[in-house]
């Protein structure tokens, strides 16, 4: 209907002629060429957990007797691109994903406020304990970040060596992400300064 309405055809235009004009795949044609594109891309990451699935014997058997039932997505793919005589294709993989979106990385920090709240401690036992910390760690290269959201107004900054850096982010972004981008750009720019892990890195 869409492919009608678009092009101005009658009504009785045949639809494998609106594929034609509109220069549109049949939409069998479309779902294949979208599954092939999807299939290749899990074949680019090597740890997808996808690539690791493999149905069992007896799983291909029951498949096999009823061949109503929707086979997975993997083996439905071997099968398409044994049948379009590419089972011998060479992917180069990548791995793109440092941390992979399905696993939640693990982070070891020291907080030395954990145990502390603004509603109940006065503010100077804060300051007292961050000059604390500032003494036990005066040999490390101090970094300090920090990230504000407006109504119309996204941001982060990063101060390094009293040196500060802005950088300014699209306004969809939450503050949650100006913390993180915060972070990534203050790992970033120490990264030349401290190469044996010796960057101490206070964020708001």
């Amino acid at each position: 209907m869409a492919l009608r309405i678009c092009s101005g055809a009658f009504r009785t235009s045949p639809v494998q002629s609106l594929y034609v004009n509109c220069h549109q795949l049949p939409l069998d044609l479309r779902r294949r060429k979208l599954s092939i594109a999807f299939y290749f891309k899990i074949l680019f990451v090597p740890s997808h957990p996808l690539q690791n699935v493999y149905m069992s014997t007896s799983m291909k058997r029951l498949y096999d007797a009823r061949p109503s039932n929707i086979r997975p997505f993997m083996d439905r793919m071997k099968l398409h691109i044994s049948e379009l005589d590419l089972p011998n294709v060479r992917i180069q993989q990548r791995n793109f994903f440092l941390f992979q979106p399905w696993n939640t990385p693990r982070f070891h920090y020291i907080n030395p406020f954990a145990t502390y709240s603004k509603s109940t401690v006065a503010p100077v036992v804060f300051q007292r304990v961050f000059a604390y910390y500032c003494i036990k760690y005066s040999g490390y290269s101090e970094i300090y970040t920090d990230g504000s959201k407006r109504a119309d107004y996204v941001g982060c900054g990063v101060v390094i060596e009293d040196i500060m850096h802005g950088y300014r982010l699209d306004t969809s972004c939450s503050i949650f992400t100006a913390e993180a981008v915060a972070i990534y750009r203050a790992l970033h720019q120490s990264t030349p300064l401290c190469p044996v892990n010796t960057a101490s890195i206070l964020t708001a």
